[in-house]
């Protein structure tokens, strides 16, 4: 019993790992180093798998608030 209560808890802290690592952390780089296409790419995918996540939606919403302020500058 004691095993399985373990595992249980085990997963959702694997998988909130794992999205960091595959989502997370890369849409992040990308979007600061500039390459908003490839972290545009990233959250969209995460949010598939993980539509919940909040780091993947604050990400998002940060994502999206660039492109305004871009296209604010762009219209000026």
């Amino acid at each position: 019993m004691k095993h399985l209560l373990l595992i249980l808890i085990c997963i959702p802290i694997y998988s909130l790992s794992n999205v960091d690592n595959e989502y997370f952390h890369p849409a992040a780089s990308a979007f600061i180093q500039g390459d908003i296409h490839t972290a545009s790419n990233k959250i969209t995918e995460g949010l598939v798998e993980y539509p919940d996540n909040p780091k993947l939606r604050r990400l998002e919403k940060l994502l999206e608030q660039n492109e305004q302020d871009q296209q604010n500058e762009q219209d000026q």
